[in-house]
C-alpha cells in the first residue's frame, strides 16, 4: 500500500523551504526528498489512523481544508530532516526549533485530530460531551432530571437504603 502524501512533492515543499536546493548535483536528491517525505507522511497517517480516519478519504478531496492541512503537517514534519539532508549549514540551526514545532504538531494531532485537520470522517463522532448528549438522544430537560431517583441519607432504610423514587 502506497502512503498517502497529500501532493507534497519537491515543489510543494520548496514553496514552503525555498532555501532547499533540490537536483542531481545537491546533497537532497528528488529520490531522497521523496524518502523523507514518505516518511513524515506515513506518521501523520499513523496518527489519523489510530484515531479512525482514513488518510485515503481525507485524499480524495483536495479542495478540502482536511487535505491542506495534512499537507501542512507532513511538509512540518518533514523539513528537520530535509534541511539535515541537504546538508544547508546556514539552516542547520533551525532545525531544532523545526524538530520542537514538528512534535508539537504531533502531539496536536494526537490530541484532537478534528481541530488539527479540521476533518469529521463521520458525522455521527462525537468529539466532546456536549455534542454526545445531543447525539445520544437524551432528554435534559428540568422536568426528566425531577423525575430521576435521588438519595436521601436522612432516612435510610426507607424504599432500598435511602433511594427514592
Amino acid at each position: 500500500m502506497a502512503v498517502e502524501v497529500y501532493g507534497v512533492d519537491t515543489t510543494h515543499v520548496q514553496s514552503y523551504l525555498p532555501q532547499l536546493s533540490v537536483g542531481s548535483t545537491s546533497p537532497l536528491t528528488t529520490a531522497r526528498l521523496t524518502e523523507v517525505v514518505e516518511g513524515a507522511a506515513a506518521r501523520v497517517n499513523g496518527i489519523l489512523s489510530a484515531a479512525g480516519f482514513s488518510s485515503s478519504d481525507i485524499a480524495a478531496d483536495t479542495t478540502t481544508d482536511a487535505y491542506r492541512n495534512c499537507q501542512r503537517l507532513v511538509v512540518i514534519v518533514a523539513a528537520p530532516d530535509l534541511l539535515f539532508a541537504s546538508h544547508h549549514t546556514a539552516a542547520i540551526d533551525e532545525v531544532e526549533r523545526l524538530h520542537e514545532l514538528a512534535n508539537t504538531e504531533l502531539d496536536r494531532l494526537r490530541r484532537d485530530p478534528v481541530a488539527t485537520t479540521g476533518y469529521t470522517a463521520d458525522s455521527s463522532r462525537t468529539p466532546n460531551t456536549t455534542t454526545s448528549t445531543s447525539h445520544r438522544g437524551l432528554d435534559t430537560t428540568t422536568a426528566t432530571a425531577r423525575t430521576r431517583r435521588f438519595f436521601d441519607s436522612r432516612r435510610p432504610g426507607k424504599d432500598d437504603g435511602g433511594f427514592y423514587h
